[in-house]
């Protein structure tokens, strides 16, 4: 198969560095790089032209937009072969990560997305949260009733590209827009909608080096962002008449309510309340924001794809 690797960037030199270190030692024969570029300043060009020499099928792509949707789009329109795989800048893989992609579409035929592990670097759990995707066991999700099942990951995302054509990433939902997250989320249920399957394997495996400072309330604030913005999707998907997204919603607040513990703030640790609240906040923003129940996607005026400059 031939796969085309789609990496969006904003800002992060030193994190692309490193991944793109470990995307060099890929011994796969068939597969082509795409760096989609949206930071402010020509440092990640730099870094792409220095590895260029060692990755011979590395496309750099600067897209203005700050948008992570908008830059996952972008990937989906330039790609060329058989499968998309995402792939987040923070992230490393191993030398035999495409060849493990590969192996699972080969193994599941019907697989339209397939979702692998994300595994957090070394760190101190105690001091910082990396956001990890563990998957048990092989498992197949298909119809709009997976979607209690699906808990995507945008870093581990394997697509094939005919099915990746067929919708688009909401660019008001993920990084950059005005819902955060859940972009990854939306995606994965709305192609299961479309009569797609999802497959999550554990033999596909990244690593995460994203660590979020407690003491300084990055992990709080990305917690909240992510129980935010999958309130505002949920609110869209009902809007768009997905009743299925009652009891998606029911379950959510339960799980949410039952995760409080009042008795922490008596130790001056998080009570869990405000996940619950921001996930509430973001089923009302989302239930009042713009939609088009037709393509199932918030309205935000231009284009999702942007325009990308290739070098």
């Amino acid at each position: 198969m031939f796969i085309s690797v789609g990496v969006p960037t904003c800002n992060r030199p030193h994190d692309l560095d490193r991944c793109l270190a470990s995307l060099a030692k890929l011994a796969y024969a068939n597969w082509r790089l795409m760096v989609i570029d949206q930071s402010d300043d020509e440092q990640t060009r730099a870094i792409v032209e220095a590895w260029s020499t060692r990755i011979q099928a590395l496309a750099y792509v600067r897209l203005k937009q700050k948008n992570a949707s908008a830059a996952r789009n972008l990937a989906i329109s330039e790609a060329e072969g058989d499968i998309l795989a995402f792939l987040d800048d923070d992230c490393t893989v191993s030398a035999d990560w495409l060849d493990r992609i590969s192996e699972a579409f080969v193994r599941q035929p019907e697989a339209s997305l397939i979702f692998g592990n994300v595994t957090a670097a070394d760190h101190d759990p105690s001091a910082t949260f990396i956001p990890t995707y563990e998957v048990q066991h092989e498992m197949r999700i298909r119809g709009s009733t997976g979607a209690l099942r699906v808990h995507a990951m945008g870093a581990a995302t394997y697509v094939r590209l005919a099915w990746a054509r067929q919708s688009s990433f909401d660019v008001g939902l993920g990084p950059g827009s005005r819902f955060r997250t859940s972009e990854d989320w939306d995606y994965a249920y709305r192609l299961l909608a479309a009569g797609g399957v999802i497959v999550a394997t554990p033999r596909i495996v990244v690593t995460h080096h994203g660590a979020r400072s407690y003491s300084a309330g990055a992990a709080t604030l990305l917690l909240r962002d992510y129980f935010y913005g999958i309130g505002a999707d949920h609110a869209k998907l009902l809007r768009c008449g997905d009743w299925i997204m009652v009891a998606v919603i029911i379950d959510k607040l339960a799980r949410s309510i039952s995760l409080i513990r009042p008795h922490k703030a008596l130790v001056h640790q998080p009570t869990q309340f405000g996940r619950l609240l921001m996930y509430v906040r973001g089923l009302r923003d989302g239930s009042r924001a713009p939609i088009d129940r037709q393509k199932g996607l918030f309205q935000t005026g231009p284009s999702s794809l942007g325009t990308g400059a290739h070098s």
